[in-house]
């Protein structure tokens, strides 16, 4: 099974991921130099793919009907392990920047604006939070009645099809003259 190409990513279609191939014929071979130039891999394998994770989302058709994960024609893979700074990594001396911030150059309008903006995300948070849990509890009952009333419905359907066979037996063996169903 074909796994993903880019040096470091281990990624294979086994384990879930979508892969795509290079892009293919001479009417893609510019595109096909940018993928390559970005997977920065020498050689290339033969059959080279790429996995979902070196494309960004903007990169994917998101409102298809089919739901499917495709690339748009002029996707080119820009997310790898090499483009990423290592977090680990103490950075020199040189690389070190320092900023002092003197709060009393803040002023106190903005220090006040700030929290009221606070408080008002934070209200809104919480009320969001109070209406999902809300609809997800009447949701659920919904569900719970819906379940009920397909089952009494089948077992309605039951006794209907049993009171139907009774009747036939009562009037195949002449106990009862020949119903006829109202109009």
């Amino acid at each position: 099974m074909p796994c993903c190409c880019v040096i470091g990513c281990h990624n294979r279609a086994e384990k879930g991921h979508k892969l795509y191939k290079l892009p293919q014929g001479s009417k893609n071979s510019t595109r096909r130099r940018q993928w390559i130039e970005n997977i920065k891999r020498d050689p290339l394998p033969l059959h080279a793919y790429v996995c979902q994770d070196h494309f960004t989302n903007d990169q994917f058709e998101l409102r298809r009907a089919d739901h499917k994960k495709l690339l748009k024609w002029n996707a080119v893979p820009t997310v790898f392990p090499h483009n990423k700074t290592d977090m680990n990594r103490m950075p020199r001396q040189t690389e070190m920047v320092t900023t002092a911030l003197d709060c009393n150059d803040l002023s106190e309008e903005i220090i006040m604006e700030n929290m009221k903006l606070e408080s008002r995300v934070k209200q809104e948070i919480n009320v969001r939070n109070t209406r999902s849990n809300g609809d997800s509890d009447e949701v659920a009952a919904l569900k719970s009645e819906l379940n009920s009333s397909r089952k009494q419905i089948r077992t309605l359907k039951t006794i209907i099809s049993q009171l139907q066979a009774i009747i036939e037996r009562l009037v195949d063996e002449n106990y009862v003259d020949e119903i006829n169903d109202p109009v």
